[in-house]
């Protein structure tokens, strides 16, 4: 009997000892560092990462890869070892895909030779990233309907999971594969630790602090996950990567995202098109860099293994314009944030803003979208709303474009232009100036007459040029739109800008809003006084009185008055006068 109870006591020990060893191994699992020889040898003792249902926490592949026993295992599961692009990532494929894998990889040269003078962000996968979509292709199911419809949207190619640029069909269906995924291995046990993972996923940061205030982050209304992942092919090493179809709930979230892949594919082949064109117009010194890349890790927190095809981002450094304002723990100084909008933000790049906002037609580009650090640096994030893919109706919308909605929503106050509530309409509007007018265009052209007209940077012009050279199906193919609509709406544009500038552009260009969402211009004001005592600010050269005036219709919809009759604040037809 004693000794059983001693033996009882060395396995409880022992298993104590097991658990320190494993949560050790978690803690350092993160540091991505070359484990010794001793610490090797235990961690090859773990579970690979498709022997677990869920994984509190996965090793990489990379750090155990040389050592016989992993590669035993590996071999005893048909699969090997394969080196990508990043010399830090490895991954593993069996040995009938190793043989395609490796055909690709040679067609990836030759066409990468003789494509070398093409711009660096020109989209070309890797033959694995086309092995990993192909895998999940396969178990690819259909997913709910959205709200959102692309409006009048019947291009084929807007429903199916290729990315056709240049000539070249570049499978993209692993990155929508349903919410089915992982359900083969839910019969396996969970596991605290394993190995087998290509990237360690993280939690997106909470908040940033920001000349001695801390900002949370808006959350944000996507059911989509979002994860920091390192890589090195952004300048801070680390890129945020959005991920589809994750059959996991998200924290805070009432139920599952629903999985549409024909409106995922088509969100894809936008945000890689329009990046393409960004890139050749000179415009990406404000949008993060994007690109498609394979994942495989774990999510944080859950254990849940993803491993298909993410959007991965340059992370925009700063806070949002919204967050400056409205939040921060303490709240700025209000002078510190005047000195910060007025003096230090970056006229280039608001112009910039003004430019990409129209040329490429965006219709969200509201306070959240906006981010801004404390030396003035401007980022545009969250550019997949444009016409004929957006939700609603809409030819452009931006808080730096006037005769916009969200710009008079800063001009005027929230409630006075959204008419609300309806069945009383606000008879009165905000006489304070807002803070955020500062980022009206007309105060960073460089001129007394707040225009841009003609003066537009070489490498646009040059970009437009080309664009008017080409008809809309041309365009389509060079630059892989999802919809020929927005290839037309880029050749407008060009068309438009060469020929008539921005500001008839801004006014009269096609596509633009319907008659409820355009507003007559507002006076600029490009030099704001603190009220004392107050957070409250005023314009110290006012060009005139507020343009309080507002169109006729519902400024939600877009469409005719649906509040009571006679109750309607509008005064003119939108878009006849300005």
């Amino acid at each position: 009997q004693q000794q059983q109870q001693q033996q009882q006591q060395q396995e409880q020990q022992q298993h104590k000892e097991d658990q320190h060893q494993q949560h050790e191994d978690v803690l350092q699992a993160d540091e991505d560092r070359v484990p010794s020889a001793q610490e090797l040898e235990r961690i090859v003792k773990y579970p690979y990462v498709e022997e677990c249902n869920l994984c509190t926490v996965c090793i990489p592949t990379h750090l155990v890869a040389h050592h016989p026993t992993a590669q035993a295992r590996l071999k005893a599961r048909g699969l090997e070892v394969v080196q990508t692009a990043d010399p830090d990532v490895k991954i593993e494929v069996n040995t009938k895909e190793r043989f395609h894998l490796e055909q690709q990889q040679q067609q990836d040269r030759k066409h990468k030779a003789s494509h070398q003078k093409q711009p660096h962000q020109q989209v070309q996968p890797l033959a694995l990233r086309r092995l990993l979509d192909q895998r999940q292709h396969n178990s690819s199911t259909r997913g709910h309907s959205s709200k959102r419809r692309l409006l009048g949207a019947t291009d084929r190619s807007l429903t199916d999971g290729i990315y056709r640029v240049k000539g070249h069909d570049i499978n993209i269906s692993g990155i929508a594969p349903g919410m089915n995924v992982g359900a083969d291995r839910a019969h396996l046990p969970n596991c605290s630790v394993c190995w087998g993972c290509t990237h360690t996923l993280h939690n997106m940061a909470k908040g940033t602090t920001m000349l001695g205030s801390y900002y949370a982050h808006e959350p944000g209304g996507s059911p989509s996950w979002l994860f920091r992942v390192a890589t090195n092919r952004t300048r801070s090493g680390s890129a945020v990567v959005k991920m589809w179809c994750v059959p996991v709930r998200k924290p805070l979230q009432s139920g599952l995202g629903r999985c549409n892949p024909p409106l995922v594919y088509a969100q894809i082949k936008l945000l890689l098109a329009q990046h393409k064109l960004t890139n050749e117009c000179g415009l990406s010194d404000i949008v993060p860099k994007l690109w498609v890349e394979p994942v495989s890790g774990v999510i944080p927190g859950h254990g849940f293994r993803v491993n298909w095809l993410g959007l991965w981002a340059d992370i925009a450094d700063g806070v949002s314009i919204e967050n400056i304002k409205e939040s921060g723990k303490p709240h700025m100084d209000p002078d510190v944030m005047l000195d910060i909008f007025q003096n230090k933000l970056n006229h280039t790049e608001v112009k910039l803003a003004a430019l990409f906002d129209l040329f490429t037609s965006q219709c969200d580009r509201h306070q959240q979208n906006y981010f801004l650090n404390e030396h003035g640096k401007l980022w545009a994030i969250d550019n997949d709303q444009v016409y004929s893919t957006a939700w609603r109706h809409c030819g452009f919308d931006s808080l730096v474009l006037p005769t916009t909605q969200k710009f008079m929503i800063n001009h005027l106050g929230w409630g006075y232009v959204m008419k609300f509530p309806f069945e009383n309409p606000p008879k009165t509007w905000m006489h304070d100036q807002h803070l955020l007018s500062l980022f009206d265009y007309r105060c960073h052209t460089g001129n007394r007459n707040g225009t841009i007209g003609f003066n537009f940077p070489p490498a646009m012009r040059q970009c437009m040029q080309r664009l008017s050279s080409l008809d809309p199906p041309q365009i389509t193919n060079l630059y892989g739109f999802p919809d020929v609509r927005l290839a037309e709406a880029f050749r407008n544009r060009s068309v438009d800008f060469l020929t008539k500038g921005f500001e008839w552009t801004l006014l009269h260009g096609e596509p633009t809003n319907s008659p409820p969402h355009r507003y007559k211009i507002a006076p600029r004001c490009c030099s704001l006084a603190r009220i004392p005592h107050s957070r409250r600010f005023k314009c110290e050269q006012p060009e005139g009185p507020k343009m309080h005036q507002l169109p006729y219709g519902n400024p939600s919809t877009g469409g005719p008055w649906r509040g009571p009759p006679g109750l309607d604040t509008g005064s003119y037809e939108g878009g006849t006068v300005f």
